[in-house]
Order: C-alpha cells, then structure tokens, then sequence
C-alpha cells in the first residue's frame, strides 16, 4: 500500500523551489507514512532537495573536471576530478539511505529530474565562467538543502536519526570541500 505525497519545486530568482504540486508515492510502512501530511510534504521535499543538489553537483564536478582550461588548467582538472569522483560515492550512499528511509522509487521522481538542471544552470550562470566560483555557490545550496533535510528529519522523530547523522556526515565532508575551492579562488 502506498500514501500519496505531494512534493512540488519551480524557480524563483534563479534558485529553485516549491512550485506547482505533483505527486510522489510513499510506502505505508515508510517512517513518513506516521507524520502528519504537512510534516509529510516538509520531508519528502527536504529529501529531493538533497537528492537533486548532489546530482547537479555531480554533474557540475564532473564538467568542470572536463571543460577546465586556463593557467591552473591541471590544478583545477585534478581537483575537479577528485570532487566529481567522490560525488559518486556520496551520491550512491545518499540514495541508499534514502531509499531505505523512504522506500523504493522515491528519489527518482519527477521533482528531482526538474530540479537538476536549474541547479547547474544557476551555478553556471552565478560562476561567471569560473567553475571555482560556481562550485563555491552550489557549495553553499547544497549546505542549505542539507540543513532543511536535517530539520525535517528531526522533526520527524527518532527513527529519523541515522538518515539526519548521515546527512551531517556528508555536510561534514563538505567542509573540506569548500575549504578546498575557498584556497582555489584565493588571490595568489
């Protein structure tokens, strides 16, 4: 048996965000399947947000990896590279968590395949042309998505709580990550 939930993102000044409803199905044995439907929205649209921001960012490292030029050509290759490989794993394992939070097939909804390209396109468009730059502002998305996810996931109650530790594990190794693109875009 499964809870229909309604989850809805657009865009508003360049960042996106809730929108015009759509559906997504949630098992009924799912943790959120006990909240209330408000509390239900609030969680299941915190998820996708994290879901969609690492997918963009993969995809940002990974064309940042393959499109650097430029005097730092190699530095910025290789760290890119880096970011685009360990994005993979961190995407993988965010999945895993969530689905089995949540339940199969929630992730891959509508929501987060609309979502994904306005995420790279505001972090392309905020660059300027310096995949550094526009890493640094996903950076930060992807901070507040976590953030959003972690209060929803508290609010949820105590079966939430590997899922929010996991979530402050990964914004945990995303202090390296920017302390790493902050040193690139420092003045020499």
């Amino acid at each position: 048996m499964y809870l229909e939930v309604h989850v809805s993102h657009g865009i508003d000044g360049g960042a996106p965000h809730r929108g015009q409803p759509s559906h997504s199905l949630v098992p009924s044995t799912s943790p959120l399947a006990g909240l209330s439907p408000k509390n239900q929205r609030r969680l299941s649209s915190a998820l996708i947000g994290v879901y969609a921001v690492l997918v963009s960012e993969m995809q940002l490292f990974g064309t940042a990896h393959w499109e650097a030029s430029g005097p730092a050509y190699y530095a910025d290759h290789e760290l890119f590279g880096d970011l685009y490989e360990a994005s993979q794993q961190e995407l993988d394992g965010t999945i895993e968590r969530i689905t089995a939070y949540v339940g199969p097939g929630f992730v891959m909804g509508q929501e987060a395949g609309r979502l994904v390209p306005q995420w790279f396109e505001r972090w392309r468009l905020a660059g300027s042309g310096s995949w550094i730059r526009a890493a640094l502002v996903a950076e930060q998305d992807l901070r507040r998505e976590i953030g959003k996810a972690v209060t929803a996931l508290r609010a949820a109650g105590p079966s939430a709580g590997g899922m929010a530790s996991w979530l402050q594990g990964l914004l945990e190794n995303h202090d390296l990550v920017l302390f790493h693109l902050q040193q690139r875009s420092a003045p020499a």
